[in-house]
């Protein structure tokens, strides 16, 4: 049995929890999934979320990853994807992209802060 206490992992679990904290539930929208996951990305500064969640070797795996080109279907259809954990991907996909953007125009620690600021006021709004 493969033991999924990776770092990456137990960050989305406690992003979970601030779902519940923050109000934005964990509901089929996906956007539960999606904050727990940005919230395990920004933590450990890195587009991989699930490393190594297929038993080894790892050899760069991923579950999910910042880098997901997956597409927000619209409001019309909400949960267009087959689970609530791909439908999370658009929006943990941009928020992923916004932090690279920043990190390459800010510099690594002031734009790793000013997204981490951007996404817990997103959070606390």
């Amino acid at each position: 049995m493969v033991n999924k206490a990776y770092s990456t992992e137990v960050a989305h679990e406690y992003g979970h929890g601030l779902n519940v904290w923050y109000g934005t539930g964990n509901g089929a929208n996906g956007i539960g999934e999606a904050v727990a996951d940005v919230w395990a990305m920004f933590v450990f500064e890195t587009p991989c979320v699930f490393a190594c969640a297929g038993g080894e070797p790892c050899n760069d795996f991923c579950i999910r990853s910042g880098l997901s080109t997956v597409r927000y279907c619209g409001d019309e259809h909400p949960s267009c994807y087959e689970d609530l954990h791909q439908t999370g991907q658009a929006l943990m996909g941009a928020l992923w992209k916004v932090r690279r953007n920043l990190v390459n125009s800010l510099g690594p620690s002031e734009g790793a802060l000013t997204t981490d600021l951007l996404f817990l006021d997103w959070l606390n709004g």
